[in-house]
């Protein structure tokens, strides 16, 4: 009985151990062929940042990803090369190692000059978070 009992034990274990290393983990990074457009730690209070993007390559989407610490964004602006803008709502809650939706820039392939953000911190975490925005 001992001896049966001790299998099944160590049965339940294996799977367990099993299930758990076969997970994935949530993170910020989005898969192959996504580049960095720009990084940028935020402050804790409601914020207007500006981030500059350095590339001068054209891309059709673009994810923003948060690491470090939590915020709630509210919306982005994207200022295009040619003059153009493209308004984004987000009104998310984004916890550390959370991305957005893919976000598909209007017209046809883009170069970016800047993106502005908007977001509050209220205090959720003790680490200031890093935005980065990713592009594709």
């Amino acid at each position: 009985m001992n001896k049966q009992y001790f299998l099944s034990a160590l049965t339940v274990i294996m799977i367990f151990v099993a299930g758990c290393s076969s997970s994935k983990t949530a993170s910020a990074e989005p898969p192959a062929k996504w580049e960095v457009l720009g990084e940028k730690r935020v402050n804790y209070r409601m914020e207007r940042d500006v981030m500059n993007i350095s590339g001068r390559d054209v891309y059709k989407q673009i994810r923003i990803a948060v690491n470090g610490g939590s915020l709630n964004m509210y919306r982005a602006t994207i200022y295009f090369e040619n003059g153009g803008t493209q308004e984004v709502d987000l009104r998310k809650n984004f916890r550390s190692g959370s991305s957005s939706r893919v976000i598909d820039l209007t017209g046809s392939r883009r170069r970016i000059d800047k993106i502005t953000f908007w977001y509050d911190t209220k205090n959720q975490s003790r680490r200031k978070a890093v935005l980065t925005v990713w592009g594709k």
